[in-house]
């Protein structure tokens, strides 16, 4: 029986991705503490998948405000059906993990992308536990501080691109060129 490398999954569910219309996928570090040592599939719901490079910062910008909107969704539907904040942050964590590396290979500006995976880079479980630890956290207020920062991000990034997250534009047009 033969198996497929990572590559070459990739490639098919890109494929598939431009057949039928859906939901984008990224992969996101899942070792702790070791940032590429392993990896999943993350489902950003209500994010279309655009291919790598295709949108301009703006355009990735708004992207990821229509995902930050989806991960605060997730997390009030999780509270409402009772899932425990330690369950309901490690998922949001996930998904905004996902969503940030998705927004990064969309993005026509490798420079910046690539400079944002090295200032920014997604962080490990342990190391976002840890940094709410540092702030005197721990338990729940711990994971629900968690799970409610992964939908936050910074407010300066939103003005620089003159975008309210409350009063979004409309999702940008699929590409299949880079953008210019």
């Amino acid at each position: 029986m033969k198996t497929f490398g990572r590559a070459a999954v990739a490639a098919v569910l890109t494929t598939l991705a431009l057949l039928v219309p859906g939901t984008a996928v990224a992969e996101v570090p899942t070792a702790p503490g070791a940032p590429n040592a392993g990896s999943a599939t993350v489902e950003i719901p209500g994010v279309p998948f655009y291919l790598p490079g295709t949108l301009n910062s703006r355009d990735a910008r708004i992207v990821y405000l229509y995902g930050e909107r989806e991960i605060a969704r997730a997390n009030d539907t999780q509270k409402a059906i009772g899932v425990p904040a330690e369950v309901r942050s490690r998922v949001l964590f996930e998904m905004r993990n996902a969503l940030r590396t998705h927004t990064r290979v969309v993005m026509s500006d490798r420079v910046t992308a690539l400079g944002l995976e090295i200032t920014d880079p997604n962080m490990t479980w342990e190391q976002i536990t840890d940094r709410y630890r540092a702030r005197g956290l721990d338990g729940t207020a711990l994971h629900e501080a968690i799970a409610e920062s992964a939908s936050k991000s910074r407010k300066g990034i939103d003005e620089q691109f003159g975008l309210d997250p409350e009063n979004l534009p409309p999702l940008p047009a699929m590409r299949l060129a880079p953008a210019a």
